[in-house]
């Protein structure tokens, strides 16, 4: 949760689902994204940047709108931990038990 709002991913079976942004106040929409593949892990928000990860990367979006500001490339294996933020990296591990760290956008 952040600036009012939590966010959560859903899958749609096990195709494509979507990132929800929820006003805590009022239960209403603020915005959703597309999101190919299921969600993997719980989301984790950082200096207004929401991470999560999924089957095909990690993603990084504008957590006031929903605007996609970077994706990693696929690692061949599904990112599945919960990102942790720290020292300007983010940190994430993967299915197979990978644990990754990437800078900030």
């Amino acid at each position: 949760m952040a600036g009012g709002l939590v966010y959560a991913g859903t899958a749609e079976g096990s195709v494509d689902g979507l990132i929800w942004a929820i006003d805590t106040a009022t239960g209403s929409t603020e915005w959703t994204t597309d999101f190919v593949g299921p969600t993997h892990s719980s989301p984790a928000v950082a200096n207004g940047v929401l991470y999560v990860g999924g089957a095909d990367g990690l993603y990084a979006f504008d957590a006031s709108t929903g605007a996609l500001l970077k994706k990693t490339a696929s690692v061949g294996s599904g990112f599945d931990g919960a990102p942790a933020v720290s020292d300007g990296m983010v940190f994430t591990s993967t299915a197979d038990g990978t644990v990754y760290a990437f800078g900030l956008p």
